[in-house]
């Protein structure tokens, strides 16, 4: 399944800067929008492989660890999709809807078409409770990474809270196996991907970096092998 993909001037905009500012490394940078309305061949497969188990949500991968959240401070912080039974709201924290999963999966496979994520399970991914954890996160990363970052920072932050309206949105990020995955390539030094899910808007963002050694050739486009070589 591949995710049908939203052409956003203003995102495509912002990732060839934050690329060609790159500082002593490769930014591998996505920040691509998907339309998550099914087309025919979508639905075809979804009920081959899904309906049957549409009802059923799956755990994902704690991330305590990561975040510096018990698991009680995290649950607080955070409450995922809920459901209604017997005129009482039930709440399910950290868990994922087999649709929403299928999502995720179709936006890695039509992002990195030479892995085949088909096989990833619910534990593969994480719920990162708010969307300032992701702002943080990805300036630590830029800032050290990208050439006056400060200057495209606002940018970037107000471009994304326009197209996904990040306050409406439920984020995941994929956990690397590290042996498996385009996270784990040789002469990758560090990566983030974040997921930001607008049900009320059917739509996905991926917002993904991998830091990618200039040397490593088979990670790099011809221009910027030629733009290495004339430097």
């Amino acid at each position: 399944k591949f995710m049908k993909f939203l052409e956003v001037s203003s995102l495509e905009s912002l990732s060839s800067t934050i690329t060609t500012n790159s500082i002593d490394c490769v930014l591998d940078i996505k920040l691509e929008p998907y339309s998550c309305k099914m087309v025919q061949s979508d639905k075809k497969h979804w009920k081959k492989e899904y309906e049957s188990i549409s009802t059923q949500r799956q755990a994902l991968s704690p991330q305590e660890e990561e975040l510096g959240l018990s698991p009680v401070g995290r649950r607080l912080r955070h409450l995922s999709e809920s459901s209604r039974t017997d005129d009482c709201d039930i709440f399910l924290a950290d868990s994922i809807s087999p649709r929403t999963l299928f999502d995720l999966i179709a936006v890695l496979n039509s992002t990195f078409p030479d892995y085949d994520f088909s096989d990833r399970k619910s534990a593969d991914f994480a719920l990162v409770p708010i969307f300032e954890i992701v702002q943080q996160k990805v300036d630590e990363k830029l800032a050290s990474a990208v050439f006056n970052y400060a200057s495209v920072k606002n940018d970037l932050w107000s471009t994304i809270k326009t197209e996904i309206k990040p306050e409406e949105c439920t984020i995941y990020t994929f956990k690397s196996d590290y042996t498996s995955d385009p996270f784990s390539e040789d002469g990758c030094f560090w990566y983030f991907n974040y997921f930001l899910h607008n049900k009320n808007l059917n739509r996905l963002l991926l917002l993904s970096c991998r830091a990618l050694s200039a040397s490593n050739s088979a990670d790099v486009s011809h221009e910027q092998l030629w733009d290495l070589e004339e430097d």
